[in-house]
């Protein structure tokens, strides 16, 4: 009922209808109003957004001005670095011409130098064969010197072999003089015993009664003492795995220091080794 109304009045009423136009365009205005409003209010949050933005690229930028205001000192610190560097190539070059010159100088110096060098050479040459004629003399004077060398040692050493071979004999003769003294007729000589696939030579040895003995010409010397000792056990040992223990131990020594003879007088008493010293065989 009411809708029809409005229709007539619409429809008969001209000012209603402009009155109802009005109302309807005033709407339609405000709700365009609305809208412009609505992007309004978005297009100023994005330009708050924008100004965040552009306050931190300002801040950058500010940074970047430190930045570049910094890197320009370093320029500048480089720069100067620079200025007394090409001040020291210059002093550099200086001193490198002022070497040229020397060293042209130098130059002169070695080919005069090399000059005399020639003429040292020539006269080394000569040098040469005069040392060459001394060397081959002195060559000669040497292998005869090594030849009347090798003679005397030949000599001593059949000297020395002739003295042992005395002592021995005389050594031998008074340990069988010892024993014929105690009722042995024993007869006293060299052995030698393999053992081990090496020979062993007993310098004094007798079976029955069992002897055992070393024969030395020199002990100088406590340790020569000891070592001479230790060479006569060892035998001592090789007999008593043969034979069994001896019933006679000598050490016969032809010289011997005080103190070498000392230490064996007393080894000697201890081990019941009996010492024969060369000054015994001499009375003998």
């Amino acid at each position: 009922m009411l809708k029809e109304q409005i229709l007539d009045l619409l429809e008969k009423d001209r000012e209603f209808r402009y009155a109802v136009a009005g109302l309807i365009g005033m709407q339609e205005i405000l709700q365009r109003l609305d809208r412009h409003e609505e992007i309004m209010q978005k297009m100023l949050a994005r330009l708050d957004r924008h100004e965040e933005t552009l306050q931190k690229m300002l801040e950058r930028l500010d940074r970047h001005e430190e930045t570049i205001q910094k890197m320009l000192q370093r320029l500048d610190r480089h720069e100067e670095t620079l200025q007394k560097m090409l001040e020291r190539l210059d002093r550099h070059e200086e001193a490198i011409k002022g070497l040229w010159e020397n060293q042209n100088r130098l130059w002169e110096e070695v080919k005069a130098l090399r000059e005399n060098q020639e003429k040292l050479w020539e006269n080394q040459n000569k040098l040469w064969l005069e040392v060459k004629g001394l060397r081959e003399g002195q060559k000669r004077l040497e292998r005869e010197l090594q030849n009347t060398r090798n003679y005397m040692m030949r000599g001593f050493r059949e000297i020395k072999s002739s003295l042992r071979k005395s002592f021995h004999g005389s050594a031998a003769a008074f340990v069988e003089f010892l024993l014929a003294e105690m009722g042995y007729d024993a007869s006293v000589d060299r052995k030698i015993f393999v053992q081990e696939n090496e020979p062993v030579e007993m310098d004094l040895f007798c079976e029955r009664p069992l002897v055992v003995g070393e024969v030395t010409l020199k002990i100088e010397s406590e340790e020569e003492a000891k070592k001479e000792l230790e060479k006569l056990m060892k035998k001592v040992r090789i007999a008593e795995r043969i034979f069994g223990k001896p019933e006679f131990i000598f050490l016969v020594v032809a010289n011997a220091s005080k103190e070498a003879e000392e230490l064996l007088r007393k080894i000697c008493g201890e081990k019941g080794i009996r010492p024969v010293l060369g000054k015994e065989i001499e009375e003998f």
